[in-house]
């Protein structure tokens, strides 16, 4: 999965996210099956972005590692690293 597609997926699952429930707090106080299994499902797939945003950034310092063979510039690997920083970053913040 490239970066491009990552970002996507992130900001179609954050608008899913907002439009379900506008309310995190609703989920995370209620004891209602349905909500805590929601609120399960967000985790997981929050996690599953983090780990696929961690295996990119992985990807970015190989790349990093072996730059004399790489066929792209180090503006952007330096652009892709701070995209994928700032991704991991509003990941975090909804765990």
């Amino acid at each position: 999965m490239g970066l491009p597609s990552l970002v996507q997926l992130w900001n179609i699952f954050k608008f899913q996210l907002n439009e379900s429930q506008p309310n995190n707090n609703t989920i995370i106080k209620s004891v209602e099956p349905q909500f805590q299994e929601i609120f399960k499902e967000r985790i997981q797939v929050v996690q599953n972005c983090r780990n696929t945003t961690d295996d990119c950034i992985n990807s970015l310092n190989n790349i990093v590692d072996h730059q004399a063979t790489a066929q792209v510039s180090s503006e952007q690997i330096n652009d892709l690293r701070n995209q994928l920083i700032n991704l991991r970053e509003e990941l975090c913040q909804l765990l």
